[in-house]
């Protein structure tokens, strides 16, 4: 149980080193596709987004990795943390050491939800999914918005992605 927290914890570490990267450009849209400025914009209810992403590069177990972020105001924006994993097992093994163990602060634990992918669950502002070998982290930051709004901006930007991956 250590050793799975002790992970857990280098997977946010590694989340929050990648968003403080910063800088996009073409060349670095990768994984940032499967979820379009537009589509983020409708899911946060702004017109406005802006995106900014790290460069993909190779994680733990040669997978790649890239976190994205779209930021809608300074008050409102979503990030979406993507690994395409080598194997769709590994993708499980990812998306089960995420979920496991996760709570929303308060021993909330995630949540299932149905519809999308292979795999999905929720708590308070963070969505987990797997389809396929990719395993993906939403979480919306929003002042003022319930945990059930911010589950549901999560969910509708995760349906798109979900729909880009072939």
């Amino acid at each position: 149980m250590r050793c799975k927290l002790s992970r857990i914890a280098l997977v946010l570490q590694l989340s929050v080193m990648i968003l403080a990267a910063g800088g996009v450009g073409s060349a670095q849209a990768g994984f940032c596709v499967l979820l379009s400025k537009q589509d983020a914009a409708d899911a946060l209810g702004e017109n406005f987004i802006k995106i900014s992403a790290d460069a993909i590069h190779l994680g733990a177990s040669q997978m790649k990795e890239q976190s994205c972020k779209y930021q809608a105001s300074t008050t409102k924006y979503a990030t979406m943390m993507v690994i395409e994993a080598t194997s769709q097992d590994e993708a499980a093994r990812l998306f089960h050491m995420s979920v496991m163990g996760s709570t929303d602060g308060t021993g909330v634990a995630p949540k299932p939800v149905t519809g999308l992918g292979d795999q999905a669950a929720a708590v308070s502002n963070n969505l987990w999914m797997r389809k396929k070998n990719m395993y993906i982290q939403f979480q919306i930051i929003a002042q003022g918005l319930s945990d059930d709004k911010m589950v549901a901006m999560a969910k509708a930007m995760a349906t798109k992605a979900a729909a880009s991956i072939r």
